[in-house]
């Protein structure tokens, strides 16, 4: 049962064990402040993920320079120092038979004022405060970025993911609407991706061929056929897989409270996210990861019977229930406990999620106990 799901998967000279993906979920108390490292009970969440049956998992939200944080309890790779802090991580992932990748950030206009209180943006955006950047300064984040994939190398990821979504710096460079430069990094589309384009290009020539290189991006960013525009031009540069999610549309903006799209055709199970996977689905021959509220075996099997993707990221299933895959496997019901809350409370404070109150606050306390021995 689920033979697509439990199918492995080649994601450029590494092998998935199967099609699960456990995305990037930027939480508030990632790392410790002070040196942007993960913190206890984060490594011991990701452990219990990958113990739980997962093939893919990314980690993150993951600055590349301090200041580029979205709030100051992100994860942080802009210095050698942070090299040895990770990797007690990403050996607690391979040592259950993950893959991992990092997602490397910058926030750009939505930078929290207790990190820094000057924003950046490749063109002003007023109301945020946010002053459009140097070509300079583009250049040097964009070494900044390449740096950050060695270090990520370094301390034992099989690979980076560029967060170039959700209108974060890379994706307000994708965008049209916010992007408005007239040098290199403005005006066509192919110029307002050059800088994830030379970041991947970067990065390939320092962390070598079995490095896997990816990209999140809005699959609408602004329209379906812009997306896959994007798609393409990473594609062409090396990118490994494409994970898609949502940009900013008619819909979303950096104003948006909640996005909430035009729904996605009436045949297509699923949301308009979704559908934005299926799309460039079509247009590459890489793999491309669908996200957004897939939350049971039966969906995630249908997207990829019928073409639609290549990996499916359950985000909330596995934070409620980080066996979710072993449970499958297992045909343990509910495969999830996870009761789709309006608003995630896991994002804000996991004391007040329902299935982690049931469960008790340190639901990975025994598996923490069995890797140190006590």
């Amino acid at each position: 049962m689920y033979d697509a799901l439990f199918s492995p998967l080649q994601i450029g000279n590494h092998t998935v064990r199967n099609r699960f993906c456990f995305p990037s979920v930027g939480l508030p108390f990632d790392a410790d402040p002070r040196t942007g490292g993960p913190l206890e009970n984060r490594l011991q969440q990701y452990e219990a993920v990958a113990a739980g049956g997962t093939g893919l998992i990314v980690v993150g939200i993951t600055a590349v320079q301090k200041n580029a944080r979205l709030r100051t309890g992100e994860f942080g790779l802009w210095t050698d120092r942070q090299i040895d802090l990770f990797r007690p991580l990403t050996e607690a992932i391979h040592r259950h038979g993950a893959l991992t990748t990092v997602q490397l950030h910058h926030a750009g206009a939505r930078v929290m004022p207790e990190v820094c209180r000057e924003r950046v943006a490749p063109s002003p955006i007023p109301g945020y405060g946010a002053r459009a950047m140097t070509l300079a300064e583009v250049q040097r984040l964009r070494d900044d970025f390449i740096a950050a994939a060695r270090r990520a190398q370094l301390a034992g990821f099989d690979g980076i993911e560029l967060h170039a979504a959700h209108g974060y710096l890379l994706s307000l460079f994708a965008s049209p609407r916010y992007n408005h430069r007239a040098d290199r990094y403005g005006g066509s589309l192919e110029n307002r991706v050059r800088l994830q384009t030379e970041i991947l290009q970067g990065a390939r020539q320092v962390c070598g061929p079995d490095f896997i290189l990816a990209s999140r991006i809005g699959g609408n960013e602004p329209t379906y056929a812009e997306g896959v525009q994007i798609a393409k031009l990473l594609e062409q540069v090396g990118a490994d897989y494409i994970s898609v999610s949502f940009g900013l549309d008619d819909h979303y903006d950096l104003d948006t409270p909640y996005w909430r799209p035009t729904p996605a055709p009436d045949w297509f199970d699923g949301n308009a996210v979704t559908y934005g996977a299926s799309v460039v689905r079509q247009s590459v021959r890489i793999p491309v990861v669908a996200v957004r509220s897939i939350c049971t075996a039966k969906r995630g099997e249908w997207l990829l019977e019928n073409g639609h993707a290549d990996l499916i990221a359950y985000a909330r299933p596995m934070l409620t229930n980080p066996d979710f895959v072993n449970r499958i496997r297992n045909g343990v019901h509910p495969a999830t406990e996870c009761l789709n809350c309006g608003a995630c409370r896991w994002f804000t404070n996991p004391a007040a999620c329902p299935i982690e109150r049931k469960h008790g606050r340190d639901i990975y306390a025994a598996l923490h106990t069995a890797r140190d021995g006590t």
